[in-house]
């Protein structure tokens, strides 16, 4: 798995690392620019998704309240048992 994961990165990470090597950064400086880029993308998305997550799980017990409110709650778990099985 890590080897795979690596040649990913190489081939996603390879464009940005040839431009800054060709706007006259250094071969190194450009690959640690590249992943520090990379980075903190990825952080990003995986922030935003946690964030996105923990709304969906604090608004849980009024989606409930709401399946309680307009009857569907044995068929929703009728629903998940089948999912689940």
């Amino acid at each position: 798995m890590p080897i795979a994961l690596a040649i990913l990165l190489f081939f996603v990470l390879s464009p940005m690392v040839w431009l800054l090597h060709r706007a006259r950064l250094g071969p190194v400086p450009a690959v640690f620019l590249a992943v520090a880029l990379a980075l903190t993308v990825i952080l990003s998305v995986g922030g935003l998704i946690g964030m996105q997550m923990s709304e969906v799980i604090f608004d849980i017990p009024g989606y409930v309240a709401t399946i309680d409110q307009k009857g569907f709650r044995d068929q929703t778990l009728e629903i998940l048992e089948i999912a689940l099985i």
